[in-house]
């Protein structure tokens, strides 16, 4: 046989064994999407029978960064107004700035959060965006977390603006400490919420009859002194049997960060 067609025939096998190959490939990827669309379907309809409620939340964001955050530095001569008194705290690894109001800012009886809005707005030494968190009645204190492109950084004392409430409901006082912030590195994309709320389930960290809502911040991923890496985190607030428990989950690989 001449050495032409051994080649030839060597060549038209090789493309049949590759056309073998593909379609194997393509089966098996097609059984995988398969599986793991049953698999997902079945949570879906497991979620449904225990009667599991999950708050939507309108996702506009696909594609996010992890951010590098530096302690602000605070100087007294970015403060506007003269009559309130104004003091700085740092404990060497943080910046504190400690605003005690000549004159109540408000009252929390009435539209207490447009007030803070405009203190805010107005204020020459809060340049940084702030998102309202919580008014604890029990601590007296309003909170607000630093934000970055509307996402707020969670459970950080070192991004947080809070307001301190006295016994007739007056605010009377407040400190603030700052990041500065910096994206680091390429976007990627996060996992969808539904995603990360089916796991939890998967792994009966949601229990039956539970309440959940859904949020989209940062969260520190690694700490040093006047530095952090926040990371993308999807905050999962689980209410079940009267009681709330908060995960805080990496939106880019699903990990949970906080436990």
């Amino acid at each position: 046989m001449e050495w032409g067609k051994i080649k030839t025939m060597f060549i038209y096998l090789f493309a049949i064994l590759n056309s073998v190959l593909l379609g194997f490939y393509i089966y098996l990827d097609f059984q995988n999407k398969i599986e793991k669309y049953e698999e997902k379907q079945a949570i879906i309809n497991s979620m449904k029978n225990d009667n599991i409620t999950v708050e939507e939340y309108k996702q506009s964001k696909e594609k996010l960064t992890k951010l590098l955050a530096t302690v602000k530095k605070i100087s007294l001569d970015s403060v506007s107004n003269k009559q309130d008194t104004y003091f700085l705290e740092s404990t060497g690894d943080s910046e504190k700035l400690n605003i005690k109001f000549s004159n109540p800012l408000t009252n929390v009886n009435s539209n207490y959060k447009e007030s803070i809005t405009n203190f805010i707005d107005k204020e020459e030494g809060i340049r940084e965006d702030y998102l309202f968190e919580e008014y604890s009645i029990s601590d007296r204190k309003i909170k607000y977390r630093q934000a970055f492109a509307g996402l707020p950084i969670y459970n950080n004392d070192k991004a947080l603006l809070s307001f301190e409430v006295d016994l007739k409901g007056d605010i009377i006082s407040a400190t603030k400490t700052a990041f500065v912030l910096n994206k680091l590195g390429e976007e990627h994309t996060i996992v969808p919420y539904s995603q990360v709320v089916q796991k939890l389930y998967h792994e009966n960290l949601i229990g039956k009859n539970s309440k959940v809502n859904v949020d989209l911040g940062y969260y520190v991923y690694v700490s040093q002194v006047e530095n952090q890496v926040l990371v993308p985190t999807w905050e999962i607030r689980v209410l079940m049997d009267e009681k709330e428990k908060i995960y805080y989950v990496d939106a880019f690989n699903m990990k949970i960060i906080n436990n």
